[in-house]
């Protein structure tokens, strides 16, 4: 059965109570009597970056819930002469940033010198004459710093200071909460400390308003998927075509393949007239797989010299894993790139003069490296 309820209507402009709760500019605390995070603390207006409370008188529920006088209600009512209109009784706020006083004046400045062990030391020095990088001023101890105007002396801030003057560059509305480039390059040219950089990028990597509000303008990383480092030799191979020569070699060669053993960098080079997968399905059976055996894996670019159908057939054919490198990332099969940096670079001081010959030099150059010690290895392939 449903329960009896008694029902009355009542005007709008009559129901002042019903109007309370939408009328109202205030908020209700929590079961426990408790606010909100964000109206508990106050701005932030020290350099240490900690939130000040406040205590603020907040209306209890039974003053919120008391009835709203409505615009009908309120003409229906007469006027009460002898009542004053009290005014509105608005939470203690704290004073916005702009008015916070930072006094940086030279008398605050010599003050603070005074106290600071390291400056008193430089000070005595620097009146001994001991080291011409100081120049006392005025009482005040400064460092001469070369910036764009040239030798300029700068007022060496003592420790006590850096924080204020941190606070005054980028929390203060005239700061802005600009990034780490502009702080820094608008302090270099008016004062000096040590390790100033450091310390306006740690100031600003704290800062909590730049963490919240600064947007992040680089794609996040994705996951490392490194390649696993094999058990044997010749077990991970890479292979890259190096080219076109500048060029063409007095036998028509233009292009290198490039064959790199991950584990022991030994390297196999074959020059060659075109790199199209005959020359290289052809280079990898006669000058590796006839000497050292199929390997497990081969790693190269995703370049039609590779990927194409005779290569897939041949490393099905011999059981190979062929594994291609991620879309325009060298990285990836980054020791055979290496490698064609290091060998082009020494052909180069061997054919200055004649372009010609570069590939009778390569059999060499290919022979000295894998005759010395690797740089990664610390011995020689």
């Amino acid at each position: 059965m449903l329960p009896q309820v008694d029902m009355k209507y009542i005007p709008g402009s009559k129901n002042g109570a019903a109007d309370a709760l939408s009328r109202s500019s205030n908020f209700f605390p929590d079961v426990n009597g408790s606010i909100e995070d964000d109206e508990r603390h106050e701005p932030l207006i020290k350099p240490s970056r900690t939130l000040r409370q406040t205590t603020i008188d907040y209306p209890t529920k039974s003053s919120l819930l008391q009835a709203v006088t409505t615009r009908s209600m309120a003409q229906q009512t007469p006027p009460n002469p002898m009542s004053t209109p009290s005014p509105t009784t608005l939470p203690s706020m704290a004073p916005p940033l702009s008015s916070q006083i930072l006094d940086f004046s030279h008398d605050k400045l010599r003050a603070e010198q005074q106290h600071d062990a390291i400056i008193v030391d430089k000070i005595r020095l620097s009146q001994q004459k001991v080291n011409p990088s100081y120049l006392i001023s005025d009482g005040i101890l400064n460092k001469i710093v070369l910036t764009k105007h040239g030798p300029t002396p700068l007022p060496y801030l003592p420790s006590s200071l850096i924080p204020d003057i941190l606070f005054a560059h980028h929390d203060h509305p005239l700061g802005s909460h600009f990034g780490i480039d502009r702080t820094y390059h608008h302090l270099r040219e008016k004062y000096y400390w040590p390790k100033m950089l450091e310390s306006v990028t740690n100031y600003i990597q704290s800062c909590p308003q730049c963490a919240q509000f600064n947007i992040r303008r680089q794609k996040p990383p994705g996951h490392l998927q490194p390649i696993p480092p094999p058990n044997e030799v010749f077990q991970v191979i890479g292979l890259d075509w190096w080219g076109p020569a500048p060029e063409e070699s007095a036998d028509g060669n233009k292009y290198v393949l490039v064959i790199t053993d991950f584990l022991s960098k030994y390297v196999i080079a074959a020059a060659l007239p075109a790199s199209n997968a005959a020359n290289t399905a052809k280079t990898l059976l006669e000058d590796f797989i006839l000497h050292q055996g199929a390997p497990d894996c081969v790693i190269t670019d995703q370049r039609t010299h590779f990927a194409n159908e005779l290569i897939t057939a041949f490393t099905q054919m011999l059981g190979t894993k062929h594994i291609f490198s991620t879309s325009f990332h060298p990285q990836t099969n980054g020791q055979v790139e290496r490698f064609n940096a290091t060998f082009c670079q020494q052909l180069s001081k061997y054919c200055s003069s004649n372009h010609e010959n570069w590939d009778h030099y390569l059999k060499y150059i290919i022979y000295a490296y894998n005759n010395t010690k690797h740089a990664t290895t610390n011995y020689t392939p």
